[in-house]
């Protein structure tokens, strides 16, 4: 029997069948056949799947995915292990059947704080590029499946959102909910504005008498 990884043969037909992690990647499975119609040979069949294999790793570092652990928390994959110097991230975590959605600066640090305290151990991990206010965007649009906090049950719909999000390497979240998270942060920052504008006034105001001061003098 031919073993070749990532490669099904079906009557001497091979063909790719990814697991469920990498389809979450993107890929999907497909005949390995020539242009012409011809089936790959076995030794066609080994290079082509030394190069995804290739393809796939390169995938789950852009995606920032880690799988296996605790082991690939001890050597974390090329483009996770400098996570924190490169801003905020929405991480998704698996633990006896239910799922994680958090935010954290480091979320390989908070992942090692998590494993300490599960009793059942971490399933997978992985993370993407978001903000906080995504993160809560997230978890308002999966309130129907929350289970306690920031654990979600392992839904066809929850699963979806992140093999979606590790597939573009982002939050997943859809178009109205994008504009929500929009709406909320040019609210937001309209707020801050208007508290910074009221603060200098209020300063203003305690300078006027002042000896040696003028309104508006710093």
């Amino acid at each position: 029997m031919i073993r070749i990884a990532y490669i099904a043969w079906r009557g001497g037909r091979p063909r790719f069948t990814p697991g469920p992690n990498v389809r979450a990647l993107g890929f999907t499975s497909e005949d390995l056949r020539h242009g012409g119609g011809a089936w790959f040979t076995p030794d066609e069949a080994q290079a082509w799947s030394a190069d995804v294999a290739q393809r796939i790793e390169q995938a789950r570092g852009a995606a920032g995915i880690i799988i296996g652990l605790p082991a690939a928390m001890q050597r974390p994959l090329g483009a996770t292990s400098n996570a924190k110097s490169e801003g905020g991230y929405i991480y998704f975590l698996r633990s006896a059947g239910w799922i994680k959605i958090g935010y954290a600066r480091d979320p390989l640090r908070r992942c090692r704080e998590l494993l300490v305290g599960l009793a059942d151990g971490i399933d997978a991990f992985a993370f993407v590029r978001g903000q906080r206010a995504e993160e809560r965007a997230a978890h308002r649009l999966l309130h129907a499946h929350r289970r306690r906090g920031e654990w979600f049950a392992a839904t066809q719909d929850v699963l979806l959102l992140i093999h979606r999000s590790i597939a573009r390497g982002s939050i997943a979240l859809p178009r109205e909910t994008r504009d929500e998270v929009s709406r909320r942060e040019t609210s937001a920052s309209i707020e801050n504005e208007t508290e910074r504008e009221q603060a200098v006034g209020a300063d203003e105001d305690l300078l006027v008498g002042a000896p040696g001061l003028e309104p508006g003098t710093r």
